[in-house]
């Protein structure tokens, strides 16, 4: 699977559930970057699934309604204990989804897109991108923020994290790393700092393009 970059510099942004992503995301520059959240259109393409899009051999019951709808409730359930299932669901869904995404990329003019991607590594996306960051927040931050935001309890808020791959496997994999433990004031300052280095980063490519000519 490959991402038509359009000519942008792509930026990957991802972390475990409940890291704050997508707050994250909301607070890199709007002048400077297209910002995509690619969670939200994979989810859109989910609830378009019908059964006739998984192969035979996938428990169709399980997954949609009597009406050939999918069944939220039990797809909660799966997407957190049932990696086959997801992995099925998944080579329909990802195509469709960077589709949306190149379409994006091939309309707009700014120079940098940054996509936030739960399983951007999970997935095998990370190679795609100039360079990707990972958001971080301690354990039992998270643990507290899911079990409040899902409306679950602790031993299902931890079944879901332990699902996801390791956290410090994503930060060790990544260019740059967030801290989200502390307050917002303190994400706008690593924020900042990175766009600062990623717009280091756009005038060096300019630079040396100019050299090649």
């Amino acid at each position: 699977m490959q991402i038509n970059k359009y000519g942008k510099i792509l930026i990957g942004l991802t972390g475990n559930i409940a890291s704050g992503k997508s707050l994250v995301l909301k607070l890199f520059d709007n002048r400077l970057f297209e910002k995509i959240d690619s969670d939200s259109i994979a989810r859109g393409h989910l609830l378009k699934l019908r059964p006739s899009d998984l192969p035979d051999n996938m428990p169709i019951e399980e997954i949609f309604s009597k009406r050939g709808k999918i069944n939220k409730d039990r797809l909660s359930f799966i997407a957190f204990s049932e990696r086959e299932i997801m992995r099925e669901i998944e080579k329909v869904i990802h195509p469709r989804t960077i589709n949306d995404i190149e379409k994006i990329l091939k309309n707009q003019e700014k120079r940098f897109a940054i996509i936030e991607s739960a399983l951007l590594f999970e997935s095998g996306l990370d190679g795609f991108f100039d360079k990707v960051i990972t958001v971080f927040a301690p354990f039992e931050t998270r643990l507290r923020r899911l079990m409040k935001r899902a409306g679950i309890d602790r031993t299902e808020a931890q079944k879901r994290i332990d699902f996801q791959m390791d956290e410090y496997e994503k930060v060790l994999r990544s260019d740059f790393v967030i801290d989200n433990s502390k307050d917002k004031d303190w994400l706008k300052r690593q924020v900042s700092n990175i766009e600062e280095h990623l717009r280091n980063l756009y005038r060096q490519t300019e630079h040396q393009k100019t050299l090649r000519k």
